[in-house]
């Protein structure tokens, strides 16, 4: 097996040789991800900012093939709330695969800063239609240094898609004309080739689309929590039945393999198989964070007998109203297992007594109205993504489950700020939801940034442009009685409403606020002024929660 790049059109031109990148990161230790473009021993040089001479060495050896040379190790014995930098040298030919910095977290929730800064971003896709990198979907990321550094950001939120496998289109995994140049002797289509040649492929789509010097620079500086979506597979994965069948096995399992080359080991320790999910929660001092896999034990509908269903992305358009028999829709999909849940519930119990809690879903709870996602999946079949979302009917049920822990949670815990964040869809915005119900409710927040770099719009995006104020009339109606209303946060500035929701490119900054004995927070909805290559510009800004 090779790992060298191979160039089959100008779009493979570019790829990452070397990279590093901060992982999961505590108050004592660090978790440093490579990538290497040979084999050896490498070096690991860590050392406080402030103090070059009190440095540590690691050193460890980059030769596993099938995972394309790439690489973790736990820097261990740090202190917590202290900068380091690092660099990482191959020994061999003493080359730099590469350098950055990073802050350790607090030791204890009581040593939380007074204001903890989060960002949040999704769907990193800087290639216009003719395949080369556009500047203009670049331009975030151009800036992006001066935001992150500017808020004092301690972690990155990763909500998904950071690569694309299906596009462009022309150059998509999933197109057979593209995919018949790599002159695989197993076939000319991705869904011929062993889950080995599958994982080299999304490998070489890791190293493209993590080409760019600006991606390269807030992996290196800042530890970045990752989760899958679908692009990281192919679209709207699991929310069709053909990615249940034999035809997308290997797919899924080499689309798996490379995630976790390239994202998931970075907060996973890499074992003889890999997990059934890639969910996993963490903290940092009085901020519980809990991320969701949406992706990995996703399973469409069940429609009973649909005859031959063996086409790339060939579903059959199911009305609404059918319920079970041949050809028809029994309303029960999944959105997760139920270990996944048992894990939710019990993250829930052991931090009631953090300040905030972050929920991280690749896909937003709270996007589309209910009657637009039944409307959009009747009219259209499976052609756009309604099934994708929380509030398409054969996901009901694991939805309902899923807010009613929260809410039950809330109900113990009133003081507590909840906060789902997500990315996926890709356009900002920012709601509350507040809970119906006798007596004094909390609300739950959902905050959602989307894309980086990503400008396509689709068909919901401009939906939701031309219909202001549908989010203030539309419900959460859960089957087990919970009810909930879904507006959209106001600005802090009475004389300036902001865009929420935004339709431009933007990161979300989620700044934490600890003022006496309470934790406050603000959304930012953050993106570039026209014409202003340098510079950046806050979209919305929320009231203090």
């Amino acid at each position: 097996m090779s790992n060298n790049k191979r160039i089959r059109t100008k779009f493979e031109e570019n790829q990452l040789d070397r990279m590093v990148a901060v992982g999961e990161t505590g108050s004592d230790f660090a978790r440093i991800w490579m990538r290497s473009d040979k084999r050896g021993e490498v070096l690991i040089t860590v050392h406080p900012d402030k103090d070059p001479s009190s440095k540590t060495e690691n050193r460890i050896n980059i030769d596993d093939d099938a995972a394309d040379w790439t690489q973790t190790v736990v820097i261990k014995g740090l202190e917590p709330l202290t900068r380091y930098e690092y660099n990482v040298v191959r020994l061999s030919d003493n080359e730099l695969i590469g350098k950055g910095q990073f802050e350790t977290f607090p030791k204890r929730p009581e040593d939380t800063p007074d204001k903890v800064s989060i960002a949040l971003m999704s769907c990193h896709q800087p290639f216009s239609d003719d395949n080369i990198v556009s500047e203009r979907r670049m331009r975030l990321l151009k800036v992006l240094p001066k935001i992150l550094s500017d808020h004092d950001v301690k972690f990155i939120l990763l909500a998904g898609d950071q690569i694309y496998s299906d596009i462009p289109s022309d150059r998509s995994l999933f197109y057979k004309h593209y995919t018949e140049k790599w002159n695989n002797p197993k076939g000319p289509s991705i869904t011929d080739w062993d889950a080995q040649d599958v994982r080299m492929a999304y490998q070489e789509r890791y190293r493209i689309f993590f080409s760019m010097t600006e991606v390269q620079h807030f992996y290196a500086n800042y530890p970045c929590y990752p989760i899958l979506d679908d692009h990281e597979i192919v679209d709207d994965w699991g929310a069709k039945q053909v990615h249940s069948e034999k035809l997308y096995q290997n797919v899924k399992k080499g689309a798996l393999e490379a995630y976790f080359d390239y994202q998931g080991s970075r907060v996973t320790e890499r074992g003889a198989h890999l997990p059934p999910s890639f969910h996993y929660s963490f903290d940092y001092g009085n901020v519980g964070i809990f991320v969701l896999d949406l992706r990995s034990q996703r399973k469409a509908e069940d429609k009973g007998d649909m005859g031959d269903i063996t086409g790339i992305g060939d579903i059959a358009s199911i009305g609404i109203g059918d319920r079970g028999g041949k050809g028809k829709v029994k309303d029960k999909g999944q959105l997760f297992d139920s270990s996944q849940l048992i894990d939710f519930e019990k993250f829930l119990s052991n931090n009631q007594d953090k300040g905030v809690l972050l929920i991280m879903s690749s896909v937003p709870v709270v996007h589309i109205p209910e009657w637009l996602v039944k409307a959009g999946a009747s009219l259209t079949g499976h052609t756009l993504d309604f099934p994708d979302h929380w509030a398409y009917k054969t996901n009901v049920d694991d939805r309902d489950k899923f807010l009613k822990l929260i809410h039950d949670h809330q109900v113990k815990n009133p003081n507590q700020k909840v906060i789902i964040v997500s990315g996926d869809v890709h356009i900002g915005c920012a709601f509350a939801i507040q809970w119906e119900g006798s007596g004094k409710q909390p609300t739950l927040y959902q905050f959602t940034s989307s894309a980086i770099s990503n400008r396509v719009k689709k068909l919901k995006t401009e939906f939701l442009k031309l219909v202001p104020g549908w989010a203030e009339d539309d419900d959460i109606d859960c089957k087990n009685g919970l009810k909930a209303k879904t507006p959209l946060l106001e600005s802090i500035d009475p004389t300036n409403k902001g865009e929420n929701p935004f339709g431009g490119l933007n990161i979300g900054i989620i700044e934490i606020h600890k003022e006496e004995n309470e934790s406050l927070v603000t959304f930012k909805l953050v993106g570039y002024p026209e014409g202003k290559t340098d510079e950046y510009l806050d979209f919305f800004v929320s009231k203090k929660l």
